[in-house]
């Protein structure tokens, strides 16, 4: 006998076990991979997969009981996760709100921005999947401008990097007419304020009607909020050690009588829905009637989809939590984990229906090639040179030492393709900078013969990148070109600045802050006589312009998509004049190739994402499968 019992609030549903049949009902349980809560003694499920479990019940003859309360209060929580609203009267874009009117683009995409602008406009959920360069700014400023127009709302919320709270703290007053600057808060960073100043929500210290911030000081500010409700004098921050489960941001205050509005800039930020800035975004979301979502780049892997999806519209997820959403779509587990993700077993017919879904009712996608005339971007075929036979012993030694750790730390776990992958990174050292090794805690470890290789590998005489770095440089400078050398290791950008000197390059590095980063940028702009910029492709991928270079140097990259991708369009937007051209240099045999195969795969993710073509199984399986023979 089961017991099931409805929690609306959390939306879940619990099974309690009785009689005789306990351990055949148990195996039913967790054959739909119920989660046993140890506290409360139940067993729980989303509760979107009640109706569906029920049936299973009365087809297996199980008997079970549930209140009519219960049934009633399944219903109307299913009904309630729809929160998508259209205006029943259509609003129309009122140009004397803007400074300017909306970009042209070329046929037929002449009023893309106007077109998808009136769509917003006139629902209360949105996501502008639009490429970079596209004027994602201008189209925030005039949903913000409209929304306050027609009286649908007061207070707004936005989030975004480090360096693009600035920016658009800037494009706002650029694009909007009634946007004050005395009437926008920019939090640049918790750790240059006082913590009493993170009382962001108190209208009377703070009345600004709209609030720019990054993810992650969201989540700091939620801990002092936590911490000014909970604390004690023997705990004056009681967040540090107690992982709560609703927000204590005074909103019912800040809000006041009007709709507030949530405005997402690079919503891929929140990719992870494990992650705390992610669970604290989830207990917030039902005080923003109105949400917004911009970005480039929705997902370069499908399980990314979820809270972008989630913050949109819970009715996008079924109001699935992370773990029964992925199950919907993916055949989950392997001998390790029954949650395990496995590439090469989507339901890809289903993934179709919710990007139809998404087109239709709540997105736009706008490429810049289709909307916008520019000059070439042109991806250079990638370099594939040689290590020299200095660098080829070390690599292959090293992973060789590798290899073997591995193979005897796997023998009691049985996952060595795991193990491998965790260590990618630390291959990348031995393939783009051996000396980073000679630099890690992990040195002394190795052998004495590979260490001794390691001190005698010179960076700059036996990496044979550098000779292709130097030539592709030459012939750039000879046509007055000026560019961005992308490096990823710190200790790259050393040795780089000094062999680069004679190039006058300005250099951007980690632990700059956003107003330091913004002046080395201006510095490279101003000054013809900077001739690259020299970047880590980790600080320096977003909100940030700079159409007076024209070509990418990839010396060293990264295995996360959107990051390349971004700081890839560092240079190809709207004024730029030139042709654009992006190098990758690449050794053979090495993770080098993996690594480009990685990014190739992840972009026909995002490039199929969202996309108005009727894409078939076959394609799909192309796309998202990781062994391409197996369809």
């Amino acid at each position: 006998m089961l017991t099931l019992t409805v929690n609306k609030d959390l939306g879940l549903f619990s099974a309690k076990i009785y009689g005789d049949d306990f351990a055949d009902n148990l195996e039913f349980l967790r054959s739909y991979s119920f989660t046993y809560d140890k506290n409360e003694k139940l067993w729980n499920k989303s509760l979107p997969f009640l109706e569906q479990f029920i049936e299973s019940l009365n087809f297996n003859s199980i008997q079970y009981d549930i209140s009519e309360y219960d049934l009633k209060a399944a219903k109307e929580y299913n009904e309630s996760l729809k929160e998508k609203v259209v205006s029943p009267i259509r609003r129309s874009i009122n140009y004397d709100l803007m400074r300017m009117p909306p970009l042209e683009g070329k046929p037929p995409f002449e009023n893309y921005q106007k077109q998808d602008i009136l769509r917003a406009i006139n629902q209360n959920r949105f996501l502008f999947n639009w490429e970079m360069g596209l004027g994602k700014s201008y189209a925030l400023a005039a949903v913000i401008e409209h929304l306050r127009y027609y009286g649908l709302i007061d207070k707004c919320l936005i989030f975004s990097t480090g360096v693009g709270i600035f920016n658009l703290k800037d494009e706002l007053l650029k694009f909007s007419k009634n946007q004050r600057e005395e009437d926008i808060l920019v939090l640049n960073s918790l750790t240059e304020s006082k913590y009493e100043d993170r009382d962001l929500f108190n209208i009377e210290k703070y009345p600004q009607h709209t609030i720019i911030m990054t993810y992650d000081s969201f989540k700091g500010i939620n801990n002092f909020y936590y911490d000014k409700a909970n604390a004690t004098a023997k705990n004056k921050k009681p967040s540090l050690t107690t992982n709560y489960k609703k927000s204590f941001i005074p909103f019912d205050t800040w809000i006041g009588n009007k709709p507030a509005a949530l405005f997402m800039d690079e919503c891929h930020s929140l990719g992870n829905p494990k992650s705390q800035r992610s669970k604290i975004f989830k207990m917030c979301l039902d005080k923003f009637e109105y949400r917004y979502e911009f970005t480039g780049t929705l997902a370069d892997k499908y399980e990314k989809l979820y809270m972008p999806l989630f913050i949109l519209d819970k009715a996008l997820v079924s109001g699935y939590d992370y773990s029964s959403w992925l199950s919907v779509y993916n055949e989950l587990g392997n001998r390790f984990s029954k949650y395990a993700i496995n590439d090469d077993k989507w339901d890809l017919e289903a993934i179709d229906k919710l990007n139809k879904l998404l087109l239709k009712d709540y997105a736009s996608k706008r490429l810049m090639r289709d909307c916008l005339e520019l000059p070439l971007n042109y991806e250079v075929p990638p370099i594939q040179i040689d290590m020299s036979a200095k660098h080829r012993d070390i690599y292959e030694s090293f992973v060789k030492e590798e290899l073997k750790v591995i193979k005897d730390r796997s023998k009691e776990t049985d996952s060595v393709k795991h193990n491998i992958i965790n260590m990618f990174s630390f291959f990348q050292l031995a393939c783009e900078n051996i000396k980073c090794i000679e630099t890690s805690d992990s040195f002394e470890k190795f052998s004495t013969e590979l260490q001794d290789k390691i001190k005698k590998y010179n960076f700059l005489k036996d990496n044979t990148k550098i000779k292709v770095l130097d030539s592709i440089l030459s012939d750039e400078d000879e046509l007055e070109n000026r560019g961005i050398v992308w490096y990823y290791h710190p200790l790259t950008c050393e040795f780089l600045e000094k062999h680069l000197k004679s190039y006058n390059p300005v250099v951007v590095k980690a632990g700059l802050s956003n107003k330091e980063l913004q002046d080395k940028i201006k510095e490279f702009k101003a000054d013809k006589k900077h001739k690259i910029l020299l970047a880590s492709i980790l600080v320096m991928n977003t909100s940030v312009t700079i159409t007076e270079a024209t070509y990418n140097v990839y010396f060293e990259k990264t295995f996360n998509y959107t990051v390349y991708y971004q700081s890839k369009c560092r240079i190809f937007r709207p004024g730029q004049t030139k042709q654009c051209r992006t190098y990758h240099i690449t050794f053979n045999n090495s993770i080098d190739n993996l690594q480009l195969n990685n990014l190739a795969r992840k972009g026909a993710v995002v490039s199929s994402l969202l996309s108005s073509n009727d894409i078939g199984q076959l394609q799909w399986k192309k796309i998202f499968n990781s062994r391409y023979g197996d369809y």
